[in-house]
């Protein structure tokens, strides 16, 4: 049985319906999964200052292991609660860009205990990534810009002598605007486009 072809017409028309069934998928989960994570990094990064400007013991680090745990504990929460979907292929494809840069933290979290390098700056710069290429691919701007803003500044984490305070507040600044920002972005679209919705349906 031959397969189909399809005119470059269809083509544009059947990625433009997956980037707004992507999009649409977002705003059904009311910008969860950058909220989670965002507030979640920012939680931890001032539970990790307090510990150690309070007690000024450097063990207290291995907090930044709480991020993936809790993260992936409160995501699997809030999946349940949402109403299954059918996945399109740009859906599976952010999924796999964030699995890989999500294992690459981690990765990069383990070596920085036995070693030397500016892990927080690594960090910034893969997940401002991450949110610059899923911005992209959904056409979102609030996530583009989060992301561009991550990726200049872990660029100035690693090129300036920071104290602790300092540092760990960039740090938390970035997750503000690539992630905790467009987050509630998307809310805000979410609520407007179900107002919309009932409005037209009156």
């Amino acid at each position: 049985m031959q397969e189909k072809q399809i005119n470059e017409k269809e083509s544009l028309e059947l990625i433009s319906r997956m980037i707004r069934n992507t999009q649409n998928h977002l705003e059904g989960n009311e910008g969860i999964p950058l909220l989670v994570w965002g507030y979640t990094t920012v939680a931890i990064t001032i539970a990790v200052w307090a510990a150690i400007y309070f007690t000024n013991q450097d063990y207290w680090h291995f907090l930044w292991f709480a991020i993936p745990i809790l993260g992936f504990i409160l995501m699997k929460i809030f999946n349940k609660r949402q109403p299954s979907q059918v996945k399109t292929y740009i859906d599976t494809t952010i999924g796999y860009v964030w699995i890989v840069l999500g294992i690459a933290c981690v990765a990069f979290g383990a070596i920085s205990f036995f070693s030397r390098i500016n892990i927080l700056s690594i960090v910034l710069m893969l997940i401002g990534s991450g949110c610059t290429i899923t911005g992209l691919i959904i056409k979102y701007l609030p996530v583009t810009i989060g992301g561009i803003i991550a990726m200049i500044l872990s660029a100035v984490l690693l090129l300036l002598q920071q104290t602790l305070d300092t540092y760990l507040l960039i740090f938390a600044l970035a997750f503000i605007a690539m992630c905790i920002i467009p987050g509630h972005c998307l809310n805000r679209k979410a609520r407007k486009s179900i107002q919309l919705k009932e409005k037209n349906h009156v």
